[in-house]
């Protein structure tokens, strides 16, 4: 994994084994409720342990799940009010979006001004298919056409050097 090796209490190598989260006491009384326990150390130990040890002598810990985390882990509230009074991710970022997304890269994206100019011009003036060949572009979408990108570059005269812009590319 390339995640780091988490290490339990006693600094113990904790190899993972998932158990997925339910609840051990369903069916009796209202509500049921959720649970939490933990087991650190290596594979072999933690099936043996899990061998020698059923759903009624696990040592639960109840959790209360709410509202907007819902962990399923037991957590630190002490100063969850005063993080809650920070904005959160959503109120940062309100509007949710994947940004431009041009499905076609090997066309639309240089690092420079003049290199996308020099693409511009270089696509704009060759046939459909050989433009298709030298920018990768595969076979046309309902949406995207090879043919109907080149007329858009040329429209009213074009290409023109104005429409270069600079964009944030992958920025995560």
């Amino acid at each position: 994994s390339p995640l780091p090796i988490r290490r339990g209490p006693q600094l113990l190598k904790n190899e993972h084994l998932f158990y997925p989260p339910f609840n051990p006491h369903a069916g009796r009384g209202p509500g049921g409720g959720v649970y939490h326990a933990h087991l650190y150390g290596r594979r072999k130990e933690k099936y043996d342990w899990l061998d020698a040890h059923t759903l009624t002598d696990t040592p639960w810990q109840p959790l209360a799940p709410a509202s907007p985390f819902y962990f399923f882990t037991p957590r630190q509230t002490q100063n969850l009010q005063a993080y809650q009074s920070w904005p959160s991710v959503a109120e940062i970022f309100p509007v949710n979006s994947v940004g431009i997304v041009t499905a076609r890269d090997n066309l639309t994206i240089r690092w420079t001004p003049d290199e996308m100019w020099t693409t511009v011009l270089t696509f704009s003036r060759m046939s459909e298919e050989l433009a298709r060949e030298a920018f990768q572009l595969g076979k046309d979408a309902r949406d995207w056409k090879v043919s109907l990108a080149q007329q858009d570059v040329k429209r009213d005269g074009g290409p023109h050097r104005k429409n270069i812009v600079p964009i944030l590319y992958r920025t995560f």
